[in-house]
């Protein structure tokens, strides 16, 4: 697990590798980290650590390598700490992503880099994504039971932290009472994610 601090250094240290290669790239954080941000930007309370930059791009293999020597430089045994699940999923991302369209990417003054862009979602994006990620868990539970894969209520693959973030972002939003929310863009986001609606009325 990763703090904000932790993860300015990898930032800092791929930077420089990408600068003697004289290479750029971009990274739109769209997961745990982006929360970070957000929490640094707004002053509200996150978690506070994350496993990886969640990061809708995808990236050259010059990059990647990059990318694995500065897990090597501190360390890092897990899975790569700039993830690109998100891009490399097949089903449905190109309209998961299209979906998303309507987000605003922030930028902060403290993560600005010679050789890399880095961006991350605003609160709303990270909403929908959120909404979207235990939306896609509810169905798969749903259909596992259809199919009698198993018996586990439907919920059980939600994932807590996913929840947590939810309430978290409900609060810097201002939305305290799901049975009457007033703003309208999560509003029309909960109309679009109703299982996921449904699943945080009672969690």
């Amino acid at each position: 697990m990763f703090s904000y601090d932790d993860f300015k250094r990898l930032l800092k240290s791929l930077n420089e590798k990408l600068e003697s290669k004289n290479i750029h790239t971009e990274i739109y954080a769209i997961g745990g980290f982006a929360m970070m941000c957000n929490a640094k930007t707004y002053g509200f309370d996150s978690r506070g650590f994350s496993i990886d930059i969640d990061s809708y791009m995808s990236y050259s293999e010059d990059v990647l390598k990059l990318v694995d020597e500065v897990s090597d430089e501190f360390g890092i045994l897990s899975e790569r700490w700039l993830n690109t699940h998100w891009h490399d999923k097949k089903d449905g991302f190109d309209e998961i992503i299209e979906s998303f369209s309507d987000w605003k990417w922030e930028v902060s003054d403290d993560l600005i880099f010679s050789n890399i862009k880095f961006y991350y979602a605003n609160i709303e994006g990270l909403f929908k994504m959120k909404l979207s990620v235990i939306e896609e868990k509810l169905e798969l539970d749903r259909l596992g039971l259809e199919l009698g894969f198993g018996k586990a209520p439907i919920g059980v693959s939600v994932r807590k932290n996913d929840v947590m973030d939810i309430k978290i972002l409900l609060d810097v939003l201002e939305e305290d009472n799901l049975q009457n929310v007033k703003n309208e863009k999560i509003k029309k986001m909960f109309a679009e994610y109703v299982q996921a609606f449904e699943y945080l009325k009672v969690n």
